[in-house]
């Protein structure tokens, strides 16, 4: 997909009504992650992506100064997550962090996982996430303990690289796995599908053509088998693509 200005993205900021809280209490697990890490014991401050998104003040420019910025940084179990931005790249729209990742994120990590854990026996849950981008809704999970493979297309791989090394360089728990996933193609899905079976498949902001509706759903009908289940979180970017994708899933 062609890249996204960042004046669109501004735009389409506009249209979100969410706010996170600036200092959420991290699930026990989180806490259990950071300590085994070596964390520190002190409160981690609040991220520049979620002070804009707090900020009573002009929000949407905050969030545009952010798209221009070389990372961004959240807060995951009480330790920072930076990601590296691709400003240059002109081949995708994954070369910076959209909002609607860190929100899914945070509905993930407060109320799915624990539940999730719960029921599967499991802390060391298995996602996979699709056009994954710069990555921080996979390596926030993988933060919070989930065994996570990321995936993108092959023009998308080399920044997501570059941010998965440098989790597992900090001391990530459960190192992340980069994979290419070309939607709806069956050797990109068989090599994905090897690294399952999948507790979650996630992913953000991935709807914004009509032409790759029927191939996402076929990917993630493939990579859920029969116990998965799968969370998107989407802003109406093309209404005729949300409207096919809702009533084809």
């Amino acid at each position: 997909m062609p890249r996204q200005g960042v004046r669109r993205k501004q735009r389409e900021r506009a249209a979100a009504k969410k706010v996170l809280q600036k200092n959420a209490k991290p699930q026990s697990t989180a806490n259990d992650i950071s300590k085994r890490r070596g964390g520190a014991s002190t409160k981690c401050q609040p991220a520049d992506m979620e002070a804009a998104l707090s900020s009573s003040s002009r929000p949407n420019e905050k969030l545009f100064e952010l798209a221009n910025r070389p990372s961004v940084c959240v807060n995951v179990g009480g330790m920072p997550l930076k990601v590296l931005q691709d400003l240059k790249t002109q081949e995708h729209s994954g070369g910076v962090v959209w909002e609607t990742s860190l929100f899914l994120l945070r509905y993930l990590q407060h109320q799915v996982l624990p539940g999730l854990r719960s029921e599967r026996k499991r802390e060391r849950l298995r996602v996979v996430e699709l056009g994954s981008g710069c990555g921080l809704l996979g390596l926030g999970l993988g933060c919070l303990g989930c065994k996570v493979v990321l995936t993108d297309q092959p023009c998308a791989l080399e920044n997501l690289h570059t941010n998965a090394e440098a989790q597992t360089s900090e001391g990530n728990l459960v190192a992340p796995e980069v994979l290419p996933l070309s939607w709806g193609d069956s050797d990109d899905i068989a090599a994905v599908c090897s690294k399952g079976p999948f507790d979650l498949v996630v992913g953000s902001d991935v709807v914004f053509a009509t032409r790759l509706v029927e191939p996402l759903l076929q990917t993630i009908l493939a990579l859920m088998e029969d116990s998965g289940s799968c969370w998107l979180c989407l802003q109406r970017r093309d209404p005729d693509a949300h409207d096919l994708l809702l009533s084809k899933a």
